[in-house]
């Protein structure tokens, strides 16, 4: 008795014009990846439409600040010339009136430099806040490129041929190997061949993809412990090559007899 591996063409699925019934469970996941890409693109455009109301907000508001700000620098010059009369002297009566225009003139100063800075706090508070929405912006732009990789992936595994198709079906039996549609769009495989004693004893597991489009396995049975199916499930989510994932759990199954 010996181990027999699986071959390396497991990963397929039918050709572009097979129905999503033939597709199985690749259709399946495809349905998944498209709807997630389709949220994602909706909430992507959202978050466009709201930075770019925020952006056009902003500009009116420096606008509006701006003429508020040149309004009271004439103010200012208009102090600064009434300063200049009363220190060139005229009757105490004028004097007396200047003196308290200053004053008063004075105390606008010191509110309208007040102002000036809360706008320029609020101004700096708005340029950061837009600065964020624009990172997030391109994080999801990271995402949105990240997902049309792993579609353009699916795509490519579309072009396996249906002789190669009906070959790796027909070999996956022979060498022990099962898999079927269950429910909550989970695939199952299941494994004989494997027990010596046993060749009909079944091996089994489900695997799934959870809501951020990353795979998991669920119910090994007989169960395996987490440090031998998580490095396989790493492996799997980064290259996508499942059929190295089926032959690594093959192998765990294997050393549990």
């Amino acid at each position: 008795y010996c181990t027999v591996y699986l071959p390396y063409f497991l990963l397929f699925t039918m050709p572009p014009f097979a129905s999503p019934d033939q597709l199985g469970f690749t259709g399946s996941l495809l349905t998944t990846l498209r709807e997630s890409r389709a949220k994602l693109d909706a909430f992507i455009d959202d978050q466009m439409e709201q930075a770019d109301a925020a952006a056009a907000a902003h500009e009116a508001r420096v606008a509006q600040e701006q003429t508020f700000v040149d309004a009271q620098v004439s103010n200012l010059l208009q102090v600064e010339l009434e300063r200049g009369l009363y220190e060139n002297g005229g009757n105490n009566e004028k004097a007396v009136g200047l003196a308290k225009r200053r004053e008063e003139l004075a105390r606008q100063e010191d509110g309208v430099k007040h102002e000036i800075q809360s706008l320029q706090a609020k101004q700096t508070e708005q340029e950061k806040n837009l600065k964020a929405l624009q990172q997030e912006e391109a994080k999801h732009r990271e995402r949105a490129d990240e997902a049309n990789e792993r579609k353009e992936k699916v795509e490519a595994a579309k072009r396996t041929t249906v002789d190669d198709l009906t070959r790796g079906i027909i070999n996956y039996k022979f060498l022990g190997l099962d898999f079927e549609k269950a429910k909550d769009d989970r695939l199952k495989f299941t494994f004989t061949q494997l027990d010596a004693g046993d060749p009909n004893r079944t091996f089994s597991f489900f695997l799934n993809v959870n809501d951020e489009d990353a795979y998991e396995v669920e119910e090994t049975m007989p169960p395996l412990h987490q440090s031998e199916t998580n490095p396989l499930l790493e492996n799997l989510n980064e290259t996508d090559d499942l059929s190295a994932f089926v032959r690594g759990m093959r192998n765990a199954f294997s050393n549990t007899l």
